[in-house]
């Protein structure tokens, strides 16, 4: 490819801010970045507070065979938001088991705190859940409902069976 000429006369001719954001340009350039990078900080800040959902875990986890198909667990539910949790209810998604009943609820955990529930689980014993059971807290908002899994998992299938209703499934 050859090399083009160009005289000063043309160059003298062009812009040279062109291509360069004006001003105002750039100030609301700099302004979106920063807004868009504040909104990314605020959403991560919603999310690690408890603030959306809750961050609970389970700290002690005592298990007991009630008999008859049912287990008794023994859950000490830690805050680990900036938020104040508020418990209303214990659910699971599993099949072959379902929460028969919670003492301990509703209760609000602040901060930090934990707070003990006795969580009362009836078992299918002709069809235990195959896997791990997870345990789920229902937390009102003003918005809605919202859950958060109480950060450990029952072990389901035979040992599940045997223990809940005794002898070997």
């Amino acid at each position: 490819m050859a090399a083009v000429w160009v005289s000063d006369e043309v160059w003298a001719q062009l812009d040279p801010d062109a291509g360069h954001l004006s001003r105002r340009g750039r100030i609301a350039l700099a302004a979106g970045t920063i807004g868009a990078a504040v909104l990314v900080v605020a959403i991560w800040l919603a999310g690690s507070s408890g603030l959306v959902r809750p961050r609970l875990s389970a700290v002690d986890w005592e298990s007991a065979p009630s008999g008859h198909g049912a287990l008794t667990e023994r859950v000490t539910v830690s805050n680990d938001g900036w938020t104040t949790a508020r418990l209303t209810s214990v659910a699971t998604p599993a099949g072959g088991v379902r929460v028969a009943g919670v003492r301990g609820l509703p209760l609000a955990i602040r901060p930090g705190d934990s707070a003990t529930i006795v969580v009362r689980l009836a078992v299918d014993c002709a069809k235990p859940p195959p896997g791990w059971i997870p345990l789920r807290a229902r937390t009102p908002h003003w918005w809605g409902t919202t859950s958060a899994a109480l950060g450990k998992q029952l072990n389901g299938g035979p040992s599940l069976a045997a223990e809940a209703c005794g002898g070997t499934h």
